[in-house]
């Protein structure tokens, strides 16, 4: 990448801007946006892909693409919550995306959410995919644990009561 992120940040602004305001967003310019949020993400200037596709997701509601890279940046600047609903929202542009399933298992396990049936939708998607393999069973052992320890608190107020 020759010209520095902010200086590209600002031309795609102004491009996707203009075409707004001409009526319509072409296709190439949301690709430019994707490889950008790639680029961007990839460097640690997540802030920077938010700031481009927060206001550009909405006006492209089935592009899964441009939602994930949203719900990624999100989830590199901890903003779990807002990453989990660009997740849910890639997942209405493209529902059989299993990198898209498997990045929304990932946040609510983060999020210490119940993520198991999340990475058994994922799963179902991809199930040769052993990075999915490995986070459901993870997901299914957080499960088993928790049980484990509700077990043992009701077993313990019973004892107390």
């Amino acid at each position: 990448m020759t010209e520095g992120f902010e200086a590209q940040y600002s031309r795609l602004v102004a491009d996707l801007q203009a075409e707004h305001a001409r009526g319509g967003i072409s296709p190439a310019t949301i690709t430019n946006a994707i490889n950008y949020a790639i680029d961007a993400n990839e460097a640690g200037r997540s802030d920077l892909t938010i700031a481009l596709l927060e206001p550009l997701a909405p006006l492209v509601p089935g592009s899964g693409v441009v939602w994930q890279m949203l719900a990624l940046a999100f989830r590199q600047e901890q903003q779990m919550d807002r990453a989990a609903a660009a997740f849910d929202q890639a997942a209405k542009a493209a529902p059989p995306d299993p990198r898209i399933a498997n990045g929304r298992a990932l946040t609510a396990l983060e999020m210490g959410a119940p993520a198991a049936k999340l990475f058994g939708r994922a799963r179902s998607l991809a199930p040769e995919d052993l990075h999915v393999r490995l986070n459901h069973a993870v997901a299914l052992d957080a499960v088993e644990r928790l049980a484990a320890v509700d077990f043992q608190l009701v077993h313990k107020a019973q004892l107390v009561v």
